[in-house]
């Protein structure tokens, strides 16, 4: 039975990205073996192939890798402070954005704690080693009342990504491998024909293959919409599952990439910057070991009544050579001077991967700790290093993740919120990584009062420095929680309080100077 013609379109598609894919599938999987080669690679052709890790001799970059993946999620969605506020946007009247914002308040703590009671950091960090490389991918997807949300890790050599008209990805597709057994568990919504459910019946280990894949309907105006689509594809063509999700937050994919360039469909991570010297630190430290081995084992020499041939000589250790007796045999040439640089190179290669992994390294542990500001001064200038990579993960993670569990929230609960589309809700990030941006400002007002204190007085710094919008901005940057902040009102009414103290006081005779003061 011939598929519809929209699933004939769709796997049309699919090829089509999948045949830009395969253009820079031999970059990823060499990033794979350096980096993650526990992981499966596109080369493999089953899935139970055991992986080559012969090549690989020094583990610094899957290390590092590991550690800058950790440090973006912790930037980016702290375990222990806010990783995001809500706010009222320009389109909320003044008089009505303080009782707007207690309410987005008590939805940012419902969004915050449905994703931090999920899988969500571990998912992410996978992701992230892939951001590392080029592109990180994962599914937020709809579960029941006890666990709220499933994500899934989609790994880089598995995803394959469709480039819109804006050059942002707007699809991600995906070839799985299962058994056609498992078909009722793994969707189980899923339209099974007479002929599927013969050949599961007959054998549920065989092998089949599905083609999922969701993308953006640039053809609906006026609302965001997405199309997805799962066909089995082998032993039986048939369409599976055929949906449509309309909303801002409806698209079940997270992508985001470290950078990329006009219309790739792979961003180009640290990792592949890093590849020529991660090569040559993985070699390197294949000849240093080689080198250990021959120091360890030696080569040995034994008297021999024939003739040397040197095309016959294994120069590893343990090599027996032969020489005429009498005579000395081969001899090694000694240089009067013996300098081995390899473990300054080994140093210098590891450094540079570090650095280019942004690992934040403030020195060994025996020394004098760093004062407050040095790290300070630091993290403000790793910060500024990543501001481009910073402000995708800001519009391709951190927004696109908060509007799809708003999204999915809102159809648990059975509520309607406004948009967060910048006018209606803003979506303010906290992260440390956000706040050590805003940290060279804070230095900046810090320098300027210390300044004016040491210059003026105390005094002439008060009258110069509005401290009723000081502290308020202050409180952004650093990052502090706005209900700890009193607004005009709440001051004003203090203010009130105090001066009908004061008066109180001094009608009965006290003395409230202090008070006052």
């Amino acid at each position: 039975m011939a598929l519809p013609q929209p699933a004939q379109d769709f796997l049309k598609r699919y090829e089509r990205n999948k045949t830009l894919r395969d253009g820079v599938k031999h970059v990823l999987d060499e990033c794979y073996e350096f980096t993650r080669p526990q992981l499966e690679r596109s080369t493999q052709t089953t899935e139970n192939q055991e992986l080559d890790t012969t090549r690989l001799f020094n583990g610094t970059a899957g290390q590092e890798l590991q550690g800058f993946a950790s440090q973006i999620i912790e930037d980016l969605w702290p375990s222990n402070a806010r990783p995001f506020d809500l706010e009222a946007g320009p389109d909320i009247p003044d008089g009505q954005k303080t009782e707007f914002n207690r309410r987005l308040a008590d939805w940012a703590d419902d969004i915050i704690g449905t994703a931090n009671n999920s899988d969500f950091r571990s998912v992410a960090a996978e992701a992230a080693q892939d951001f590392g490389i080029g592109t990180g991918c994962f599914l937020v997807e709809e579960g029941d009342a006890e666990t709220p949300l499933l994500h899934t890790h989609v790994p880089l050599t598995e995803a394959i990504f469709s480039v819109g008209p804006r050059g942002q990805i707007d699809g991600m597709f995906r070839c799985l491998k299962r058994q056609i057994g498992d078909l009722p568990g793994e969707f189980p919504d899923a339209t099974l024909p007479e002929a599927v459910r013969q050949a599961m019946a007959q054998n549920p280990e065989a092998p089949c293959e599905i083609i999922e894949g969701t993308w953006r309907d640039w053809s609906t105006r006026g609302t965001e919409t997405w199309r997805y689509m799962c066909v089995l594809k082998a032993p039986h063509e048939t369409v599976l599952k055929d949906g449509e999700w309309t909303g801002s937050g409806s698209c079940p994919f997270i992508a985001f990439s470290f950078t990329r360039r006009g219309r790739e469909c792979i961003g180009r991570g640290p990792i592949q910057e890093l590849l020529p010297d991660i090569k040559t630190l993985n070699k390197l430290s294949e000849l240093v070991l080689e080198n250990a081995d021959l120091a360890v084992g030696g080569m040995w020499q034994y008297d021999d009544d024939g003739v040397i041939n040197p095309d016959t000589i294994r120069l590893q250790s343990g090599t027996l050579i032969p020489r005429a007796a009498g005579s000395r045999g081969l001899e090694p040439l000694q240089s009067p001077a013996r300098f081995d640089v390899s473990q300054l190179v080994v140093r210098d290669l590891e450094t540079k991967i570090r650095n280019g992994l942004y690992a934040a390294d403030l020195g060994p542990t025996n020394q004098t700790p760093r004062s407050a500001t040095e790290v300070m001064q630091r993290t403000v200038d790793r910060a500024r290093r990543m501001a481009g990579p910073s402000g995708r993960l800001l519009v391709e993670l951190l927004f696109p993740y908060v509007r799809r569990l708003a999204w999915i929230r809102q159809r648990q609960l059975g509520v309607r919120l406004p948009m967060f589309d910048g006018r209606a809700v803003r979506i303010m990030p906290r992260g440390p990584l956000t706040r050590a941006q805003a940290q060279d400002e804070v230095l900046r007002f810090a320098n300027f009062n210390a300044v004016m204190q040491q210059t003026f007085g105390p005094q002439a710094t008060a009258l110069s420095i509005n401290g009723d919008e000081a502290a308020p901005w202050l409180a952004g940057k650093i990052g502090v929680a706005p209900k700890l902040i009193r607004d005009q009102a709440e001051k004003k009414a203090l203010a009130e309080s105090i001066a009908a103290l004061a008066q109180q006081a001094q009608g009965a005779g006290m003395d409230v100077g202090g008070m006052v003061r």
